[in-house]
């Protein structure tokens, strides 16, 4: 039994690598009781990162779940069942220097505009359906984030994904909660909770 649940939380492993999308692109649970503990501070090009741990039952992980591997990963957490899983991650990725002269808060208050950096930014392979639900600006401890919630399927599964994303020191930050779409309502407010709790000096 316990090699059988091993093998199953292996095949969930492998299909959130296969729903995850590339993070930039420039070239059924209950209720949950899910709780957030004591601050962590971590240095990731040379951006200061404080945020609240999740609690068990979840796992803190070095492993990417992006198709472009562990490089821009600052950290991430995920609890996973045979049937579901639930992950947090924070992603720091080094914007070209070809993009480096965007006006980012200009860019997100324009809805062309955003609208376009969101079609790039959730752009995926040929395999994946990609749909925006719906974006906004969003201030999180004083920094301005546009944050996009979209729906995601591959290989006959659906997810659902709230993304925060902001630019501070030539870098983009993602911060991204995800989990299969019948469980994302049940979550939201666990995603935003951790999302609120992080600090970027």
């Amino acid at each position: 039994m316990v090699g059988s649940e091993k093998l199953e939380k292996e095949k969930m492993k492998k299909l959130i690598l296969l729903l995850f999308i590339p993070l930039i692109s420039f070239s059924s649970f209950g209720q949950n009781n899910y709780k957030l503990g004591s601050y962590n501070r971590l240095v990731n090009k040379n951006i200061v990162f404080q945020f609240k741990e999740p609690l068990p039952p979840f796992e803190k992980s070095q492993e990417s779940y992006s198709l472009q591997g562990n490089k821009n990963l600052v950290t991430a957490f995920y609890k996973l069942t045979s049937n579901n899983f639930i992950a947090l991650q924070i992603y720091a990725v080094t914007i070209p220097e070809r993009f480096q002269n965007l006006n980012w808060n200009e860019m997100i208050v324009s809805q062309k505009q955003s609208k376009a950096f969101i079609s790039s930014f959730l752009s995926a392979g040929a395999e994946t359906s990609v749909k925006v639900s719906e974006h906004q600006i969003k201030s999180i401890n004083g920094k301005v984030f546009l944050e996009v919630e979209s729906i995601l399927t591959s290989a006959g599964f659906t997810q659902k994904q709230i993304n925060w994303m902001t630019v501070y020191k030539n870098t983009l930050i993602n911060i991204v909660g995800a989990t299969l779409i019948e469980s994302f309502n049940k979550n939201l407010s666990f995603f935003k909770d951790f999302s609120n709790s992080i600090l970027i000096n």
